[in-house]
């Protein structure tokens, strides 16, 4: 093979890799927009927290109730986490679960995804 044909080859590859981390940050996107709006929904007006420090810098703090609650809640992971996946935390009487994934490649919808999250939660005693 010729020169110009390894550089065609090597761009070919370049815009699919591209094409495809865009295609996976998008729809994680997508995901994490839906799932805060079910939490609203199935938490009748649950709290929702972007944490701005810290561990959980980006992340999401997810209440059951209302108001913001630092002891008992859920951690939505969406930055330090796998790439084609998000996880979550629950955080009850000072002691954190261990991580629970969301594999996106699941096709789960967010409904489904907020009520294992809840039930997860009131199952978890910490």
């Amino acid at each position: 093979m010729s020169k110009n044909t390894y550089i065609i080859i090597f761009i070919i590859l370049a815009i699919g890799f591209l094409f495809y981390k865009t295609f996976i940050y998008y729809k994680k996107q997508t995901l994490i927009k839906e799932i805060l709006q079910e939490w609203k929904v199935q938490t009748n007006g649950g709290y929702i927290k972007l944490d701005e420090e810290g561990d959980y810098k980006n992340d999401y703090y997810l209440s059951i109730n209302n108001t913001q609650n630092w002891d008992s809640h859920i951690h939505l992971i969406v930055y330090n986490c796998r790439e084609s996946a998000l996880c979550y935390l629950i955080k009850k009487n000072n002691s954190h679960s261990t991580l629970y994934i969301i594999n996106m490649n699941m096709n789960n919808s967010a409904k489904i995804i907020v009520e294992n999250m809840i039930q997860h939660y009131n199952h978890y005693e910490g």
